[in-house]
């Protein structure tokens, strides 16, 4: 997985290509998985929006197909 974001960052700078991931790891849950390099990546290329845990979901698609790639991010 780890070499799969840092594939996307590289596409991101050169290209501006944009990635949308999802995962219920914290910040810190994912620099334990995948190291520094990983987390400060991630960060210098999404948005991150944090929910309550108690929220509720937030998942719309309004659209017939998906149309775009995510990244399903877990610590297994």
């Amino acid at each position: 997985m780890a070499e799969i974001l840092l594939s996307n960052y590289d596409m991101f700078i050169s290209r501006h290509m944009l990635t949308h991931a999802t995962t219920n790891l914290s910040a810190s849950e994912i620099e334990s998985c995948y190291g520094n390099r990983v987390r400060s990546r991630l960060r210098e290329m999404m948005n991150g929006i944090a929910f309550d845990q108690e929220a509720k979901d937030k998942r719309v698609c309004t659209c017939p197909i998906e149309v775009h790639v995510q990244v399903f991010m877990s610590c297994s």
